[in-house]
């Protein structure tokens, strides 16, 4: 009965899916000009933060949770870790590679140590809580100092809601039975060492898959979001679908607390980053917890947003500019469409590894 009630609710989910889909579709041909300046924002996202930000990143968390560093790399969080119960000595690597370089990177490591069986089930389910985050450089840089006009403001957001996301990991902790189960089967073959060439293939697999999620969801939220609509309005349309552009309306808004509606949005990450860790992780890592803890991290976010302002009152954002944020670095549309051709080229490429194993076969 509950497999039945378990298909029925995927089939209901897909149609769903699929008629959000066709609505968007009518509303490009209703809006065009304004879903192709969606697409190209993010195509701009993908070049200007993205890829130079996001690509050294992952392609240097792959060499280190690979390797014999992964077992040093994050020695300041192991406390934390067998805090939770997770006893594997590269999870703290993991959860290092989800604060520093944000979630992406973050759900990437936590599915590649469940894959090396480093991880159970459990486990990977309770670190992803703690890993998924947003990065400094986007809470930061971007929100902080681009948005809000104030780089200390970006400080308070990221601290409190990567501190958010810690405390919910240790709320879902997994109980100790859980711990121990281990798979068999992936245990009887160690994970080898990856080299340079496939950590930089790996790599531009999951920046192009990344890239186009956000052009995907960038074009939604320009479809959806009506041209002359207050931004209060705007910000409620996108506040469930894409973070950035939910965190650009908030800072648009009139209104002096604009701060806890980005962290609203930072906290609840929206459905672009859902599918994008989905991704990233892999169907082995389980996104229950994950969802779940939005319900916990929203309210200790904004909390300690809360005392964080009323410990440092001169860390309220600055006055932004009535045109709002736009990108200080532009680049021609045609450049920004070969970025994105050459992305999902690479994406459409087979891996290096499962072309060799194809080959021996023959």
């Amino acid at each position: 009965m509950t497999l039945h009630l378990r298909h029925h609710f995927k089939k209901c989910a897909n149609c769903l899916l699929a008629l959000l889909f066709l609505l968007a579709a009518a509303g490009a041909f209703l809006r065009p000009q304004a879903a192709m300046a969606g697409a190209l924002q993010g195509m701009a996202t993908c070049a200007h933060a993205v890829i130079p930000t996001l690509f050294p990143f992952l392609v240097l968390s792959g060499l280190i949770l690979s390797g014999p560093l992964a077992q040093w790399a994050g020695f300041a969080l192991r406390p934390f870790t067998k805090l939770l119960g997770i006893r594997s000595k590269k999870a703290p690597a993991a959860l290092l590679c989800g604060l520093l370089g944000g979630f992406a990177p973050g759900a990437r490591a936590v599915g590649q140590l469940r894959r090396q069986n480093e991880l159970s089930a459990a486990e990977a389910e309770c670190l992803l809580v703690g890993a998924v985050c947003s990065g400094p450089a986007f809470v930061v840089g971007s929100v902080g100092t681009a948005m809000l006009g104030s780089r200390s403001s970006g400080w308070i957001l990221y601290l409190c809601q990567a501190g958010a996301g810690l405390l919910c990991a240790l709320i879902f902790r997994p109980k100790p039975p859980a711990c121990l189960a281990r798979s068999s089967a992936a245990a009887a073959a160690p994970p080898q060492p990856c080299g340079l060439a496939q950590a930089v293939a790996d790599s531009v697999h999951a920046t192009a898959l990344l890239c186009g999620y956000i052009v995907l969801f960038s074009f939604l939220a320009a479809v959806a979001t009506p041209a002359d609509a207050p931004p209060a309005a705007q910000y409620a349309v996108l506040l469930g679908m894409e973070v950035t552009s939910a965190c650009h309306a908030a800072s648009t808004v009139p209104w002096s607390g604009k701060i806890y509606l980005c962290a609203a949005a930072i906290s609840l990450m929206g459905a672009s980053v859902f599918v994008q860790v989905r991704a990233f992780a892999g169907p082995q890592v389980s996104l229950r917890a994950l969802a779940a803890a939005r319900f916990l991290h929203l309210p200790a976010t904004l909390a300690l947003v809360w005392a964080a302002l009323r410990l440092f009152p001169g860390a309220a954002p600055a006055a932004v500019p009535a045109g709002g944020w736009t990108p200080a670095i532009r680049m021609p549309a045609d450049a920004l469409c070969a970025v994105f051709i050459l992305c999902t080229l690479a994406f459409g490429l087979k891996k290096p590894g499962r072309l060799h194993r194809r080959k021996n076969r023959v």
